[in-house]
């Protein structure tokens, strides 16, 4: 049987055929009509639509398509396109569905106009509740560290850790398939640990590269000693080589204890290390801190393909792989940033 060409049929007289063939077999299975409209060159999801929808009601007018279900489809005016992106620009809560029945045109047209404007759905991000204080310590790091030394270098350190496995990661955390009865263990399921092992990492970065990271021992805590021993092995040779000296350069430690205790402090003065003080550095400010996005990065790259590491030496080594690509110009261009965002 030659199949019969769809630009034969207007679309209701397609829906008169499917309808027939639905009411004069009703012994028929619907897998048996399908196979049959299919010949006429009707989609397969449209004749199961269809179908479906005459399971409900023997009603011959549900054959014809109601007025207006179809949506609006009037041109955008600039009028109205200027109203869209005044309605969706930097505003959040916002739905396209009922803002095309406010202005009586359809959500695509919506959709359309904000891409034309280049307006896109952004995830929202979270971020620490900020002190009362924050804001004014804000202004005294602007005013007093930041900006008052615009030519000398920024420079920021920080530890993060890295567990063994990386399946919270984001692009770790679900799986793809057409049947999650077919899908092996491993891919739809992870291990748990009450305490997961992980290795601790510290690294510094400036507006002119990467610092050597320090990866602490099993068990180690960084305790003011600790730090003081990785400030004087890995930060100080950073900065006299790859910051052109530490008259050159300022820096903005983390807030954690350790990093602020006096015995720190005073030997970063005698060391000639130029650094923010703990009354102008604000708390919970990693809007501030290209480190945060720093490590974000980096493990994005060692958790990629659902890294999972075997032991801690080869998730050490897979750290200093990883950190080789990660492109420089990136991590220099937001450290360049930070005075603007501060003010």
């Amino acid at each position: 049987m030659k199949t019969p060409n769809t630009t034969a049929f207007s679309e209701a007289e397609a829906r008169k055929i499917i309808h027939q063939l639905h009411v004069r077999n009703p012994q028929m299975v619907k897998k048996e009509k399908v196979t049959i409209l299919k010949k006429f060159g009707f989609s397969q999801s449209g004749i199961y639509k269809m179908l479906s929808k005459f399971d409900q009601t023997e009603d011959e007018t549900c054959v014809q398509r109601k007025p207006g279900s179809g949506g609006a489809n009037k041109k955008v005016t600039t009028r109205k396109a200027v109203q869209i992106e005044m309605e969706f620009n930097h505003q959040t809560g916002k739905s396209q569905r009922k803002t095309g029945e406010k202005l009586k045109i359809s959500a695509m047209a919506v959709n359309r106009t904000l891409r034309k404007s280049n307006i896109k759905y952004r995830k929202r991000q979270g971020h620490p509740e900020a002190p009362a204080d924050q804001y004014s310590r804000l202004q005294n790091l602007a005013k007093n560290e930041i900006r008052k030394k615009t030519r000398k270098v920024l420079v920021m350190d920080d530890e993060s850790y890295f567990t063994f496995s990386g399946c919270k990661m984001p692009s770790n955390a679900g799986y793809y398939s057409s049947d999650p009865s077919l899908t092996p263990r491993a891919a739809k399921e992870y291990p748990t640990k009450k305490f997961e092992s992980k290795v601790m990492v510290w690294c510094a970065i400036s507006s002119t590269g990467i610092s050597k990271v320090f990866v602490a021992n099993k068990g180690q805590t960084i305790n003011k000693d600790c730090y003081q021993a990785i400030l004087k092995s890995h930060l100080i040779p950073f900065i006299d080589k790859k910051c052109g000296g530490r008259a050159n350069c300022i820096f903005w430690p983390d807030l954690a204890s350790s990093h602020y205790a006096s015995d720190v402090q005073t030997w970063m003065g005698s060391e000639g290390i130029k650094f923010i003080k703990r009354e102008n550095n604000p708390p919970n400010c990693p809007q501030l801190r290209p480190i945060e996005h720093f490590w974000s990065i980096l493990k994005q790259l060692v958790y990629a393909n659902d890294f999972q590491a075997t032991s801690r030496e080869e998730l050490i080594k897979r750290i200093k792989t990883c950190l080789k690509k990660i492109d420089v110009e990136v991590v220099k261009n937001m450290m360049q940033k930070v005075p603007e965002k501060s003010t």
